[in-house]
């Protein structure tokens, strides 16, 4: 059995949040082939299988964050090859979580306290997808500022934190 980490893919990268998984639970996967992708404080990244086999367990979801060399799935050498149940693969580690999702404080269920003051940003005019960072994005959203309206700075035309924070 094969436990796929979660890989550290820059020198400032402490979590990754899962964006999407590309094969799932019973697929075949080979070596090299697209498993998923992580999204960081600079940008999303690809990555790919570390051994051929049968995905058989994903433990952080597409849109959990994991702190990176978490086990966040399982690779076993043939389809019906036994995979523990709970976390004695991984005893000690932290449960996923999921992005913007914060625990309630007490026991109790949060409760709705009216309309939402948070208004969905804008698209482009253009009907382009605007080039820009994951933390660009993220602190355009916290300010309620559309980004497609940021002339971006970065490589491409790419809209990056500081053209946000300027």
């Amino acid at each position: 059995m094969t436990r796929v980490i979660l890989p550290k893919l820059g020198l400032t990268m402490d979590e990754g949040r899962i964006v999407a998984w590309h094969k799932r639970v019973g697929d075949a996967v080979a070596a090299g082939d697209l498993l998923f992708e992580v999204e960081t404080d600079k940008a999303t990244m690809e990555v790919e299988s570390p051994t051929a086999g049968t995905l058989r367990r994903i433990l952080y979801p597409a849109d959990a964050t994991a702190p990176v060399a978490t086990v966040i799935a399982l690779i076993t050498d043939t389809p019906d090859e036994l995979v523990p149940t709970d976390d004695s693969f991984g005893a000690g580690l932290p449960k996923p979580s999921l992005r913007d999702e914060d625990p309630p404080a007490s026991g109790r269920a949060p409760v709705a306290r009216g309309p939402s003051e948070v208004q969905p940003l804008p698209s482009s005019t253009d009907g382009e997808r605007v080039r820009s960072s994951p933390a660009a994005r993220k602190r355009a959203q916290e300010l309620g500022v559309d980004i497609g309206s940021i002339p971006g700075s970065g490589p491409g035309g790419r809209v990056t934190l500081e053209d946000v924070d300027a």
